[in-house]
């Protein structure tokens, strides 16, 4: 789901280095909050008669849905029975609420209910979310034959029309326009996505932006003339950036931002009367030292807090001998690599990108110690990579491949592998430079590492419905026929996280983080017993863990970059 804003790093080490470019202005006058529950309110949505908001809350680990009047009072639950609902959208009328809920191995649906709370009655199968028009029709994506459609109903689930039949991706959001002649929605890997926008009574859908970024829900403006959409645009940060809202006209031209980047601003909507509201997400990052050998929620009582920051810091790896380590940091909106020195604090950056293009993401520090492995737009768009290398100290920066993802080490640092692609082959390329060579041609989505001779690595398979599904794979040696090891859920990885597995200095075990409702724990897979093993309890808090955890060079402890959030809903005045 990255969302801070200005890295201040063990006490105001950051004076001196480069200033960020800037973002335009946004168009917001004003700002209002209108919940203030601990955790996380999702999914806001006006009554049509602008005097209500429903939203999403914690219930005892579950999603329910609420309705505030905006002029003050106690929130009012809908719903209580123990699955999660999500994406509440109104009636025409406002006496009732749609929503989306996924129990067992049910695919999803849409069920209605009073929006005074009463018995919930299911309405038709879904993959996602659904909305509903001024004259009264829904709009959702299913399952059809395998294949994904959009649909409009009516709002009993009757008269089913295909809009957009046999349509590829991860789909999410569907808008009605005010005039009901366009439906818009968010397609992509779950992601990199833009927005698309389609005729109600059918045809080709057109893409309307070319962010290829992380998006995170869209609204139509009243006019019917254009969208607000949440993007990650502007922010370099690749795992959960900041979100601005930014609004894109029909006819073509640039989006132009709606927010400050002050915070992170999620599933937009707008009422026919200009007002908005959207989810606000703050949140605090902090890279934390956890034991593995303790009950999991001792062993985040006995954690030791690495960093202290009042902003972002993801995806730390420590030097081979303990004394330093690197991590993803946030400055201003730019990601870049930095190093730490564990026994002093002393921190140095390690790459200067100030551009709104280039993103950087996951570093791995090789096991001779002298290079860190990294991922860079440059020279790309949006979240296209290719794999570089640098020197702990910052000198000696290089492109090792002009297209990479996932990156590994061989034991002795000799070799770097990577995935050439998000479903693509291992190749292999020296460390000191030269050609690469093609492992495997078996689709890839992260090298995990190797061990006397073992190679393992994560293929993703993606599920009908868009969604990922994960595979974890071993070869011994590498270019023999591979054995599954274990399968990861689509439920278990939510998109922001692009789980990515670690193996251990032994080779015994593998350390990821897997999300459970709100909360990411972190896990360990043994590859001699089969089993898994929570390391990890943060109880019901928001904890949000990306991408990728590191072991010590013992074997006792995994570092995390552990971010906790608290989401509000938000009134916005202004919105244009």
């Amino acid at each position: 789901l990255g969302l801070g804003a200005v890295l201040a790093v063990a006490a105001g080490y950051l004076v001196g280095t480069r200033a960020p470019a800037t973002s335009p202005p946004s168009s917001v006058n004003g700002i209002r909050r209108v919940t203030e529950l601990p955790g996380l309110e999702e999914f806001p949505a006006i009554s049509p008669d602008g005097r209500s908001v429903a939203f999403t809350a914690n219930v005892n680990g579950r999603r329910q849905v609420f309705v505030r009047l905006l002029a003050g009072g106690p929130p009012l639950a809908i719903t209580k029975d123990a699955v999660d609902h999500e994406q509440p959208r109104w009636s025409p009328d406002g006496s009732s609420l749609v929503y989306f809920s996924r129990s067992g191995v049910d695919d999803g649906a849409i069920w209605a209910i009073p929006a005074l709370g009463g018995s919930p009655r299911r309405l038709t199968p879904s993959i996602g979310g659904a909305d509903v028009s001024r004259n009264g029709r829904l709009a959702c994506f299913r399952l059809a034959d395998g294949k994904i459609q959009l649909i409009t109903a009516a709002l009993d689930g009757s008269d089913v029309r295909i809009v957009l039949p046999a349509s590829a991706g991860y789909h999410r959001y569907p808008r009605w326009s005010p005039d009901s002649r366009w439906i818009a929605f968010q397609r992509g890997d779950g992601v990199r996505d833009d927005v698309f926008v389609v005729a109600a009574t059918g045809g080709e859908a057109r893409q309307l932006t070319n962010d290829r970024r992380v998006l995170s829900g869209l609204a139509w403006l009243p006019s019917s003339d254009g969208i607000v959409y949440a993007s990650s645009r502007g922010n370099t940060v690749p795992y959960l950036p900041s979100l601005r809202l930014w609004s894109v006209p029909l006819d073509g031209r640039d989006p132009r931002p709606v927010t400050e980047a002050d915070a992170s601003y999620e599933q937009p909507d707008v009422h026919s009367t200009g007002l908005a509201t959207a989810a606000r997400m703050r949140m605090r990052f902090d890279i934390w030292k956890f034991p593995i050998d303790g009950a999991a929620s001792d062993n985040v009582t006995r954690a030791e807090q690495i960093t202290r920051q009042t902003g972002q810091v993801l995806t730390p790896t420590p030097a081979p001998n303990d004394d330093e380590i690197a991590f993803l940091a946030d400055h201003g909106g730019r990601a870049n690599l930095w190093v730490m020195a564990n026994h002093s604090g002393e921190m140095r950056q390690v790459t200067f990108e100030n551009g709104l293009a280039v993103a950087v993401g996951v570093p791995v520090w090789s096991p001779d110690g002298k290079s860190i492995a990294f991922v860079s737009s440059k020279g790309r768009s949006g979240y296209e990579f290719s794999l570089w290398a640098v020197n702990p100290d910052g000198s000696n920066l290089r492109n090792m491949a002009p297209q990479g993802l996932g990156p590994a080490w061989s034991p002795d640092g000799q070799w770097l592998y990577y995935s050439d692609t998000s479903a693509g082959s291992i190749t292999k390329v020296p460390s000191s430079g030269g050609a690469a060579v093609v492992v495997r041609k078996e689709p890839t989505r992260n090298v995990i590492g190797l061990h006397e001779g073992t190679l393992y690595y994560m293929v993703e398979r993606p599920l009908v419905d868009g969604r990922p599904e994960f595979e974890i794979r071993a070869a011994s040696p590498e270019d023999a026929p591979s054995r599954l090891i274990a399968r990861i859920p689509a439920s278990r990885v939510p998109s922001w996280q692009i789980v990515n597995p670690v193996l251990s200095p032994d080779g015994q075990l593998l350390a990821m983080p897997l999300t459970d409702g709100f909360t990411t724990n972190i896990w360990v897979f043994s590859l001699k017993t089969q089993e898994w093993r929570q390391v990890t309890d943060f109880g019901d808090r928001a904890i949000f863990i990306a991408r990728r955890v590191s072991w010590s060079s013992d074997g006792r402890f995994v570092l995390a970059a552990v971010g906790e959030g608290d989401a509000d809903v938000v009134l916005l005045d202004g919105v244009r």
